[in-house]
This record gives structure tokens, sequence and C-alpha cells, in this order.
């Protein structure tokens, strides 16, 4: 029992010391982990929901905002295959539709990207989402709106977002929201249009705009050049 004790010892030290080279030989390798995978299918959703499809939006909601974060290791934003971003951000419009949490990741976290191409995706998404519930996720549509102009440095989409929103006059927005499509056809150079546009904005909140906003929107159009 002695011996075999005094023969155990050593052969623990050299396995312990292979182990240990084996380690340090293969530090940098990494396992090849998924970023995201394929959404699945509506049949695959509805029965991965079984019935509450508020419980599986929330769970999928929170891997989706998690997925960059694969075994310690965080994912550049540029890394992700946004066909598969916005599959998985349809899948959680379709669970739920008036939710904000799919807006949300799209809107502030997923326009991250560096690629400008994958952002005008996302700006679709959003706008589309809008459009579903305008009355209740207006907002996601100004930041629309804003990404459009500060990443994609683009003021005539910017534009035609705005358009849509404005002529939608819903009461929560404010009158400076209502007189967007005005302000970027003034820096397009376009300023018959943007008289007519806010002086329609006008017409459309007399009732409720207030004398700061009438004053500035008067003095906007009087400082407009003439064509």
């Amino acid at each position: 029992m002695t011996r075999k004790l005094t023969l155990l010892g050593p052969l623990v030290f050299i396995l312990a010391a292979a182990h240990a080279v084996f380690a340090w030989m293969h530090r940098d390798l990494r396992p090849v982990l998924e970023v995201l995978t394929p959404p699945p299918g509506h049949l695959a959703g509805t029965v991965a929901a079984a019935g509450d499809n508020q419980f599986i939006y929330r769970i999928w909601a929170l891997d989706l905002q998690n997925a960059g974060d694969t075994g310690g290791r965080a994912t550049p934003m540029h890394d992700y295959n946004y066909d598969l971003v916005i599959g998985w951000l349809e899948t959680l419009q379709a669970l739920d539709p008036r939710a904000h949490q799919h807006a949300h990741l799209a809107a502030n976290y997923f326009s991250l990207t560096p690629n400008l191409a994958d952002v005008r995706r996302i700006v679709a998404f959003v706008a589309d989402d809008w459009a579903l519930y305008p009355a209740e996720k207006w907002v996601w549509m100004v930041r629309g709106v804003e990404i459009a102009t500060a990443r994609l440095k683009d003021r005539e989409y910017a534009l035609a977002l705005s358009q849509r929103l404005a002529a939608y006059d819903l009461p929560a927005i404010s009158f400076i929201i209502m007189s967007l499509p005005a302000i970027f056809l003034e820096k397009l150079g376009r300023y018959a249009e943007a008289r007519v546009a806010l002086n329609e904005a006008l017409q459309k909140r007399a009732d409720t705009v207030t004398v700061d906003e009438r004053a500035w929107a008067e003095d906007f159009i009087l400082r407009l050049p003439k064509d």
C-alpha cells in the first residue's frame, strides 16, 4: 500500500505537468461561438411559446440583447450578421407588435453598427414597426429621423421619415416635431416647400401652439430666402 502511494505521487505530478504544458501550448485557441442563430420559423415559435407569447418574447429579447457576449468576449457590432438581427427583430415584432423592447433594441443598440448599410436597414425596420401603432410608438420614429440625420447624413431620407410622422398629426407629438419637415426642407434649399410645410403645421396646431412656438415659426418663415 505504501509502495502504491509512493508511485502515485510522481504520477500525479507528471500528469499535472503534462496538463499545464498542454494548456499553455493551446492558450490562444478559442472555440468558435455563434453570435446569433437563425430565428425560428412561425411554427417553431408557436411551439416554443407554448401559449405564452409574452414569456417567450421576454426570453428571446434578452437573448438578442446579450447575443454579443460569447463566453465572456464582447463581439464588435460590425461582426453581427444583420440578416439574422433583422430576422430576430421581426420575430419579436410578430410575438408582440405593440411592445417597445424590440424597437428599443433596434433604435438604441443595433443602430450603433459602423456598417451604414445595416444602419439603414435598422431605420427602415423602426419606421415599419412605428406604422403598426403610430400613436403609441411615435418616439421611435423620431429616433429614426435622428439616426437618418446623424448617422446616415441623409437629409432626404430624414425628410421623408419626418413627413410620414407629421402627416399623422398625433396629439402626443410636439409642435417642433410637426415642424421637422420644414426644417429639413430649409436645409435642402427648398424654401418655398419649407414655408408651406411650416404654415400647414401652424394651421394644424392652431389651438395648441404656444406663444413662443408661434413666434419661432413666424421668425423661421421670415428668415427663409425668397425663391
